[in-house]
């Protein structure tokens, strides 16, 4: 059985990803994985110098399946 990463207690809140269209600005949530979330809690350390860091949200860009029928607009 696989061991779960727990999600790190020094961030407010689980790291997360959306895919948003770049055309209508529809937003979908993308499933994360164990590891995901855990590269995406390395990426709260490369914070700047005396920056804190309370979540990390990851954004994928393009076209929604609607718009990609129809092509930009």
């Amino acid at each position: 059985m696989p061991t779960e990463i727990p999600f790190p207690p020094r961030l407010r809140e689980e790291p997360h990803a959306h895919a948003v269209c770049r055309n209508c600005g529809r937003i979908a949530g993308v499933a994360l994985t164990q590891l995901d979330l855990f590269e995406l809690e390395l990426l709260a350390d490369r914070r700047p110098t005396g920056w804190s860091v309370e979540g990390v949200t990851f954004s994928l860009t393009g076209l929604c399946p609607r718009c990609g029928r129809s092509g930009p607009r």
